[in-house]
């Protein structure tokens, strides 16, 4: 049985950077298959990836990306910038919309001195988002969470906490969601990434 991811992606630009958050549950049909699911990708130093979709897919699409933007790379001398990264991923995607790559995909990342966020999906339509986007199968829950609460000029830390609300959500609600939350945040300072785990424990009434 083929796995998936079915997801809850989120990413959030705050007023120094950009966040990039994931559940960490993979599914085969019905079944969960995986609790430890890696769905956030490293492809430069400055630019992130996460997705919804085959994992064999969205596997494939990490090593192209992350090959193109390093010979891009040796033959400029120039580091790739997130729109680049983008709009490559998108013209590839749509160039095989008739045998596609089956993945929705959010790419975060620097534009010179900006951060940014990208989304393509399956047919490699690409939109631009100037503060918040979501993906995946729990992306209903999440959107809701964040068109409530986002703020602009967000602090990193502020960002954080309506990730892990918005990604909390959907584990409450989608089947396809669960088992921790992953959050990467990409700032002047470089990248971290923090890990939650999330656990509901019976208490008797």
């Amino acid at each position: 049985m083929t796995e998936s991811s079915g997801t809850t992606i989120v990413a959030i630009k705050f007023k120094d950077g950009v966040l990039i958050a994931s559940d960490k549950q993979a599914t085969a049909g019905m079944m969960v298959s995986h609790k430890k699911v890696q769905k956030l990708h490293q492809i430069t130093d400055n630019i992130l990836m996460g997705a919804a979709g085959l994992v064999g897919d969205i596997q494939a699409l990490v090593k192209i990306l992350q090959a193109n933007l390093k010979l891009k790379y040796l033959r400029s001398k120039n580091e790739p910038t997130a729109e680049e990264a983008a709009n490559f991923l998108s013209t590839l995607m749509n160039y095989y919309k008739w045998f596609p790559f089956f993945s929705e995909v959010i790419i975060v990342g620097k534009d010179n001195d900006d951060y940014n966020i990208y989304s393509i999906d399956e047919a490699g339509g690409l939109e631009k988002f100037d503060n918040f986007t979501s993906t995946g199968s729990g992306m209903v829950f999440a959107l809701g969470v964040l068109e409530t609460e986002y703020k602009e000029n967000m602090s990193e830390e502020e960002a954080k906490e309506l990730a892990k609300r918005a990604i909390l959500a959907a584990i409450k609600r989608d089947l396809g969601s669960g088992y921790g939350i992953e959050i990467w945040s990409l700032t002047k300072e470089g990248l971290k990434k923090e890990l939650y785990e999330v656990k509901e424990e019976l208490q008797k009434k």
